[in-house]
């Protein structure tokens, strides 16, 4: 009896062994970021004909985070501000009344302030700290945690007739 349960186990293990031995490696598949990843895309900036010229400049809030202070800057666009009493800067690269992203373009659907949003780096010394949008409507970004201030956009100034 025990020779038969002997000569089975091994009629069992044989042919998994050669079966496992004879079988061709398969490729590994190459790895797939984790859900909810961050992918980063190139974008593009598309500033449409029709804002072209129409808005002069923002108009920024600086909260403490350390304390309820709130200072307001009014920034043209192209402009650089210079956070008082820090080594910080903030240029003001673009404004979009009506902010929305196609594809890899982000662009204005139209000239309305619908979904404000400005386009900014911040600076430390030289050193680029954040480049990327705020919005109006939606004020909790992706800012650097080193920064002392939270910042917000409150308004945009169309340009005048001047």
């Amino acid at each position: 009896m025990k020779l038969l349960k002997l000569v089975l186990a091994v009629m069992l293990v044989v042919p998994l062994v050669m079966v496992g031995c004879t079988k061709k490696e398969e490729k590994a598949e190459p790895a797939k970021p984790s859900e909810g990843a961050v992918i980063k895309k190139e974008t593009v900036v598309k500033v449409p004909e029709e804002i072209k010229g129409k808005w002069k400049g923002v108009t920024l809030a600086l909260k403490e985070k350390q304390g309820d202070k709130v200072r307001t800057y009014s920034v043209d666009i192209g402009s650089t501000l210079s956070v008082p009493g820090s080594d910080l800067s903030i240029k003001v690269l673009n404004f979009f009344p009506h902010f929305i992203m196609e594809g890899i373009n982000l662009t204005s659907k139209s000239n309305e302030t619908k979904n404000p949003a400005v386009e900014i780096r911040i600076y430390q010394g030289d050193k680029e700290l954040y480049h990327g949008w705020v919005f109006a409507n939606y004020p909790t970004t992706n800012l650097p945690k080193e920064l002392t201030f939270d910042l917000g956009l409150i308004g945009a100034m169309p340009a005048g007739n001047e």
